[in-house]
């Protein structure tokens, strides 16, 4: 009995080793897949796309990495919106030792359509990304039609999600066979091969034949009605191909849709493919619009136009920008409005070289250039002295000691200038823009000169004359004071002397009258009455 527990123990140890080394010689798990090549093999199918079953649906493959996580989705083609079935696992994930086989059972007894299993299988190194693998199936008795895909169809292919693959709600899951059938780019309409592929349902031929709606579609939707033709293609190795050139849309230039279907020998019609292509032989017209000239810091605005001809034609536009000194550079971020619309503040003079090149979608260029002149604004040199805007040579005197300022700020120019002061002709002061009392040796009469320059070189001046008196005598100015306000006081003392005369107040004594005979001293007594005076003057002289 110990011998047969002991073999027993030593087979289950046996066994346990090969199973790890069985794991061990497993591809990792958490190897990164740089390309759709390695996605591929790492999934496959054991059946042929095309299955038809009118019960259960099975499936079975091989996968090289982990299927732990791994969900389904059953999508009927005519209605992608919700999954008719949908599952979270697999029906069984067996381990070998070159990978995982997998099968997937269940129940689609209840549908009659053409349909799609989507294995969704979550990446184990990025939670946001899915790798998606398609599987056609014709499920029940009816509703069956050809499926048309382009013969460079992934069935296997790689989505990058917004979200964790584990939180993302089943109704929402990304149907990547749907999109793939759909989905389109414009193409030049000139001899273009397309290749495609069917899968027929059970019992058809294989002598489908492809159809094309064709429309002019601007801008995606038909402006007129459709035309129906039959595509003259070829067969080889399961591929079909056929040649679109302009004739089938009589030449004429513009923006066609074409809606691509195939239909089997029972007349089953696929959904069709969209594809949109572009018929366009000339190229773009273009111009720029701008003015000729324009000052140093002056807003130049530039506005293009771009035709190409035909309803919904656009065109990438190229600008470059050459120098006064040759030197080429595109426009900037900030002068950019939009692609047919700048805005330049350029500070050097000279003559610039602006050149546009505009491209149409079916490749032809064009490309034209303008030149324009950048002119250097010369400055206006301006000197102040506290407040007082001088002219050219005016004499302006302040006195020694005095808090005063000769000032050259109001000059003006579109862009920095520097300054320059000359006194008398003999004495230059470079980088200051005002002179003070300090800047001059003592009083008298001076000559003073400002010259700015602008950075082309460029230069203006003016001139004052600048008296400096002592503290003694009188401030700024042309003429003696002192004089005028001398006579002001005299005359207004005359003006106060008239005023206080003419406002004297009368005598109110009467008058008194002499005897006749100057020897004779006689008073007569003062009655008591009213009586006027000129009456008593007429008394005394008899």
């Amino acid at each position: 009995m110990n011998q047969a527990g002991d073999g027993s123990e030593t087979t289950s140890i046996c066994a346990f080793i090969v199973a790890i080394l069985c794991f061990a010689l497993l591809p990792s798990s958490t190897a990164h897949h740089s390309n759709n090549d390695s996605v591929h093999s790492s999934f496959e199918f054991d059946q042929e796309q095309g299955m038809t079953t009118a019960g259960t649906v099975s499936m079975s493959g091989m996968s090289h990495h982990p299927l732990r996580n791994a969900s389904w989705y059953l999508f009927d083609l005519a209605d992608t919106t919700t999954p008719l079935e949908q599952g979270d696992y697999l029906t069984a994930v067996i381990p070998q030792p070159n990978g995982f086989k997998w099968n997937l059972s269940f129940d689609a007894s209840t549908y009659d359509c053409t349909c799609v299993v989507e294995i969704h299988v979550p990446s184990n190194t990025n939670p946001n990304r899915v790798d998606l693998h398609s599987f056609f199936v014709f499920l029940g008795e009816e509703n069956h039609v050809p499926v048309l895909h382009h013969a460079t169809f992934d069935f296997i292919n790689t989505e990058e999600l917004n979200e964790n693959v584990s939180n993302q709600d089943s109704t929402e899951a990304q149907h990547h066979s749907n999109q793939q059938l759909h989905e389109y780019s414009l193409q030049v309409l000139d001899n273009t091969t397309v290749e495609f592929r069917i899968i027929n349902p059970e019992g058809a031929s294989n002598d489908s034949v492809l159809k094309a709606d064709v429309c002019q579609a601007p801008f995606g939707i038909c402006v007129e009605d459709s035309v129906t033709m039959t595509l003259n293609s070829q067969r080889e190795s399961g591929v079909i191909s056929v040649s679109l050139n302009s004739s089938l849309v009589g030449g004429q230039e513009g923006i066609w849709k074409f809606s691509i279907s195939a239909q089997d020998s029972l007349l089953r019609t696929s959904d069709s493919i969209t594809m949109m292509f572009i018929h366009d032989n000339t190229p773009p017209q273009v111009r720029i619009n701008m003015e000729a000239n324009a000052y140093e810091r002056q807003l130049i605005s530039v506005f293009s136009e771009g035709i190409d001809g035909y309803a919904g034609s656009s065109v990438s536009e190229t600008w470059s920008l050459t120098l006064p000194n040759g030197s080429v550079r595109a426009p900037l971020d900030g002068e950019i409005v939009n692609s047919g619309h700048l805005v330049f503040n350029l500070s050097q003079s000279g003559v610039y070289s602006l050149e546009l090149t505009l491209r149409d979608e079916a490749g032809h260029t064009n490309t034209t250039i303008t030149n324009f002149t950048v002119m250097n604004e010369l400055p206006k040199a301006i000197v102040t002295v506290d407040g007082l805007t001088t002219v050219y040579d005016q004499e302006i005197r302040m006195k020694q000691g005095a808090n005063w300022t000769i000032d050259g700020t109001q000059s003006s120019d579109n862009e920095p200038i520097a300054y320059l002061w000359i006194i008398d002709e003999t004495t230059s002061i470079r980088g200051v823009d005002m002179l003070v009392p300090t800047d001059f040796s003592s009083t008298g009469t001076f000559s003073v000169e400002l010259i700015v320059f602008d950075d082309d070189g460029a230069t203006n001046s003016t001139l004052i004359t600048l008296v400096i008196t002592g503290g003694s005598e009188s401030v700024s100015g042309d003429h003696n004071m002192a004089l005028p306000i001398t006579g002001f006081v005299i005359l207004a003392v005359i003006i106060a002397c008239l005023v206080s005369w003419v406002n004297r107040k009368p005598s109110s004594a009467l008058p008194k009258w002499s005897a006749t005979n100057p020897s004779i001293h006689h008073e007569e007594p003062i009655e008591d009455n009213d009586d006027d005076a000129t009456i008593e003057e007429a008394s005394a002289g008899g």
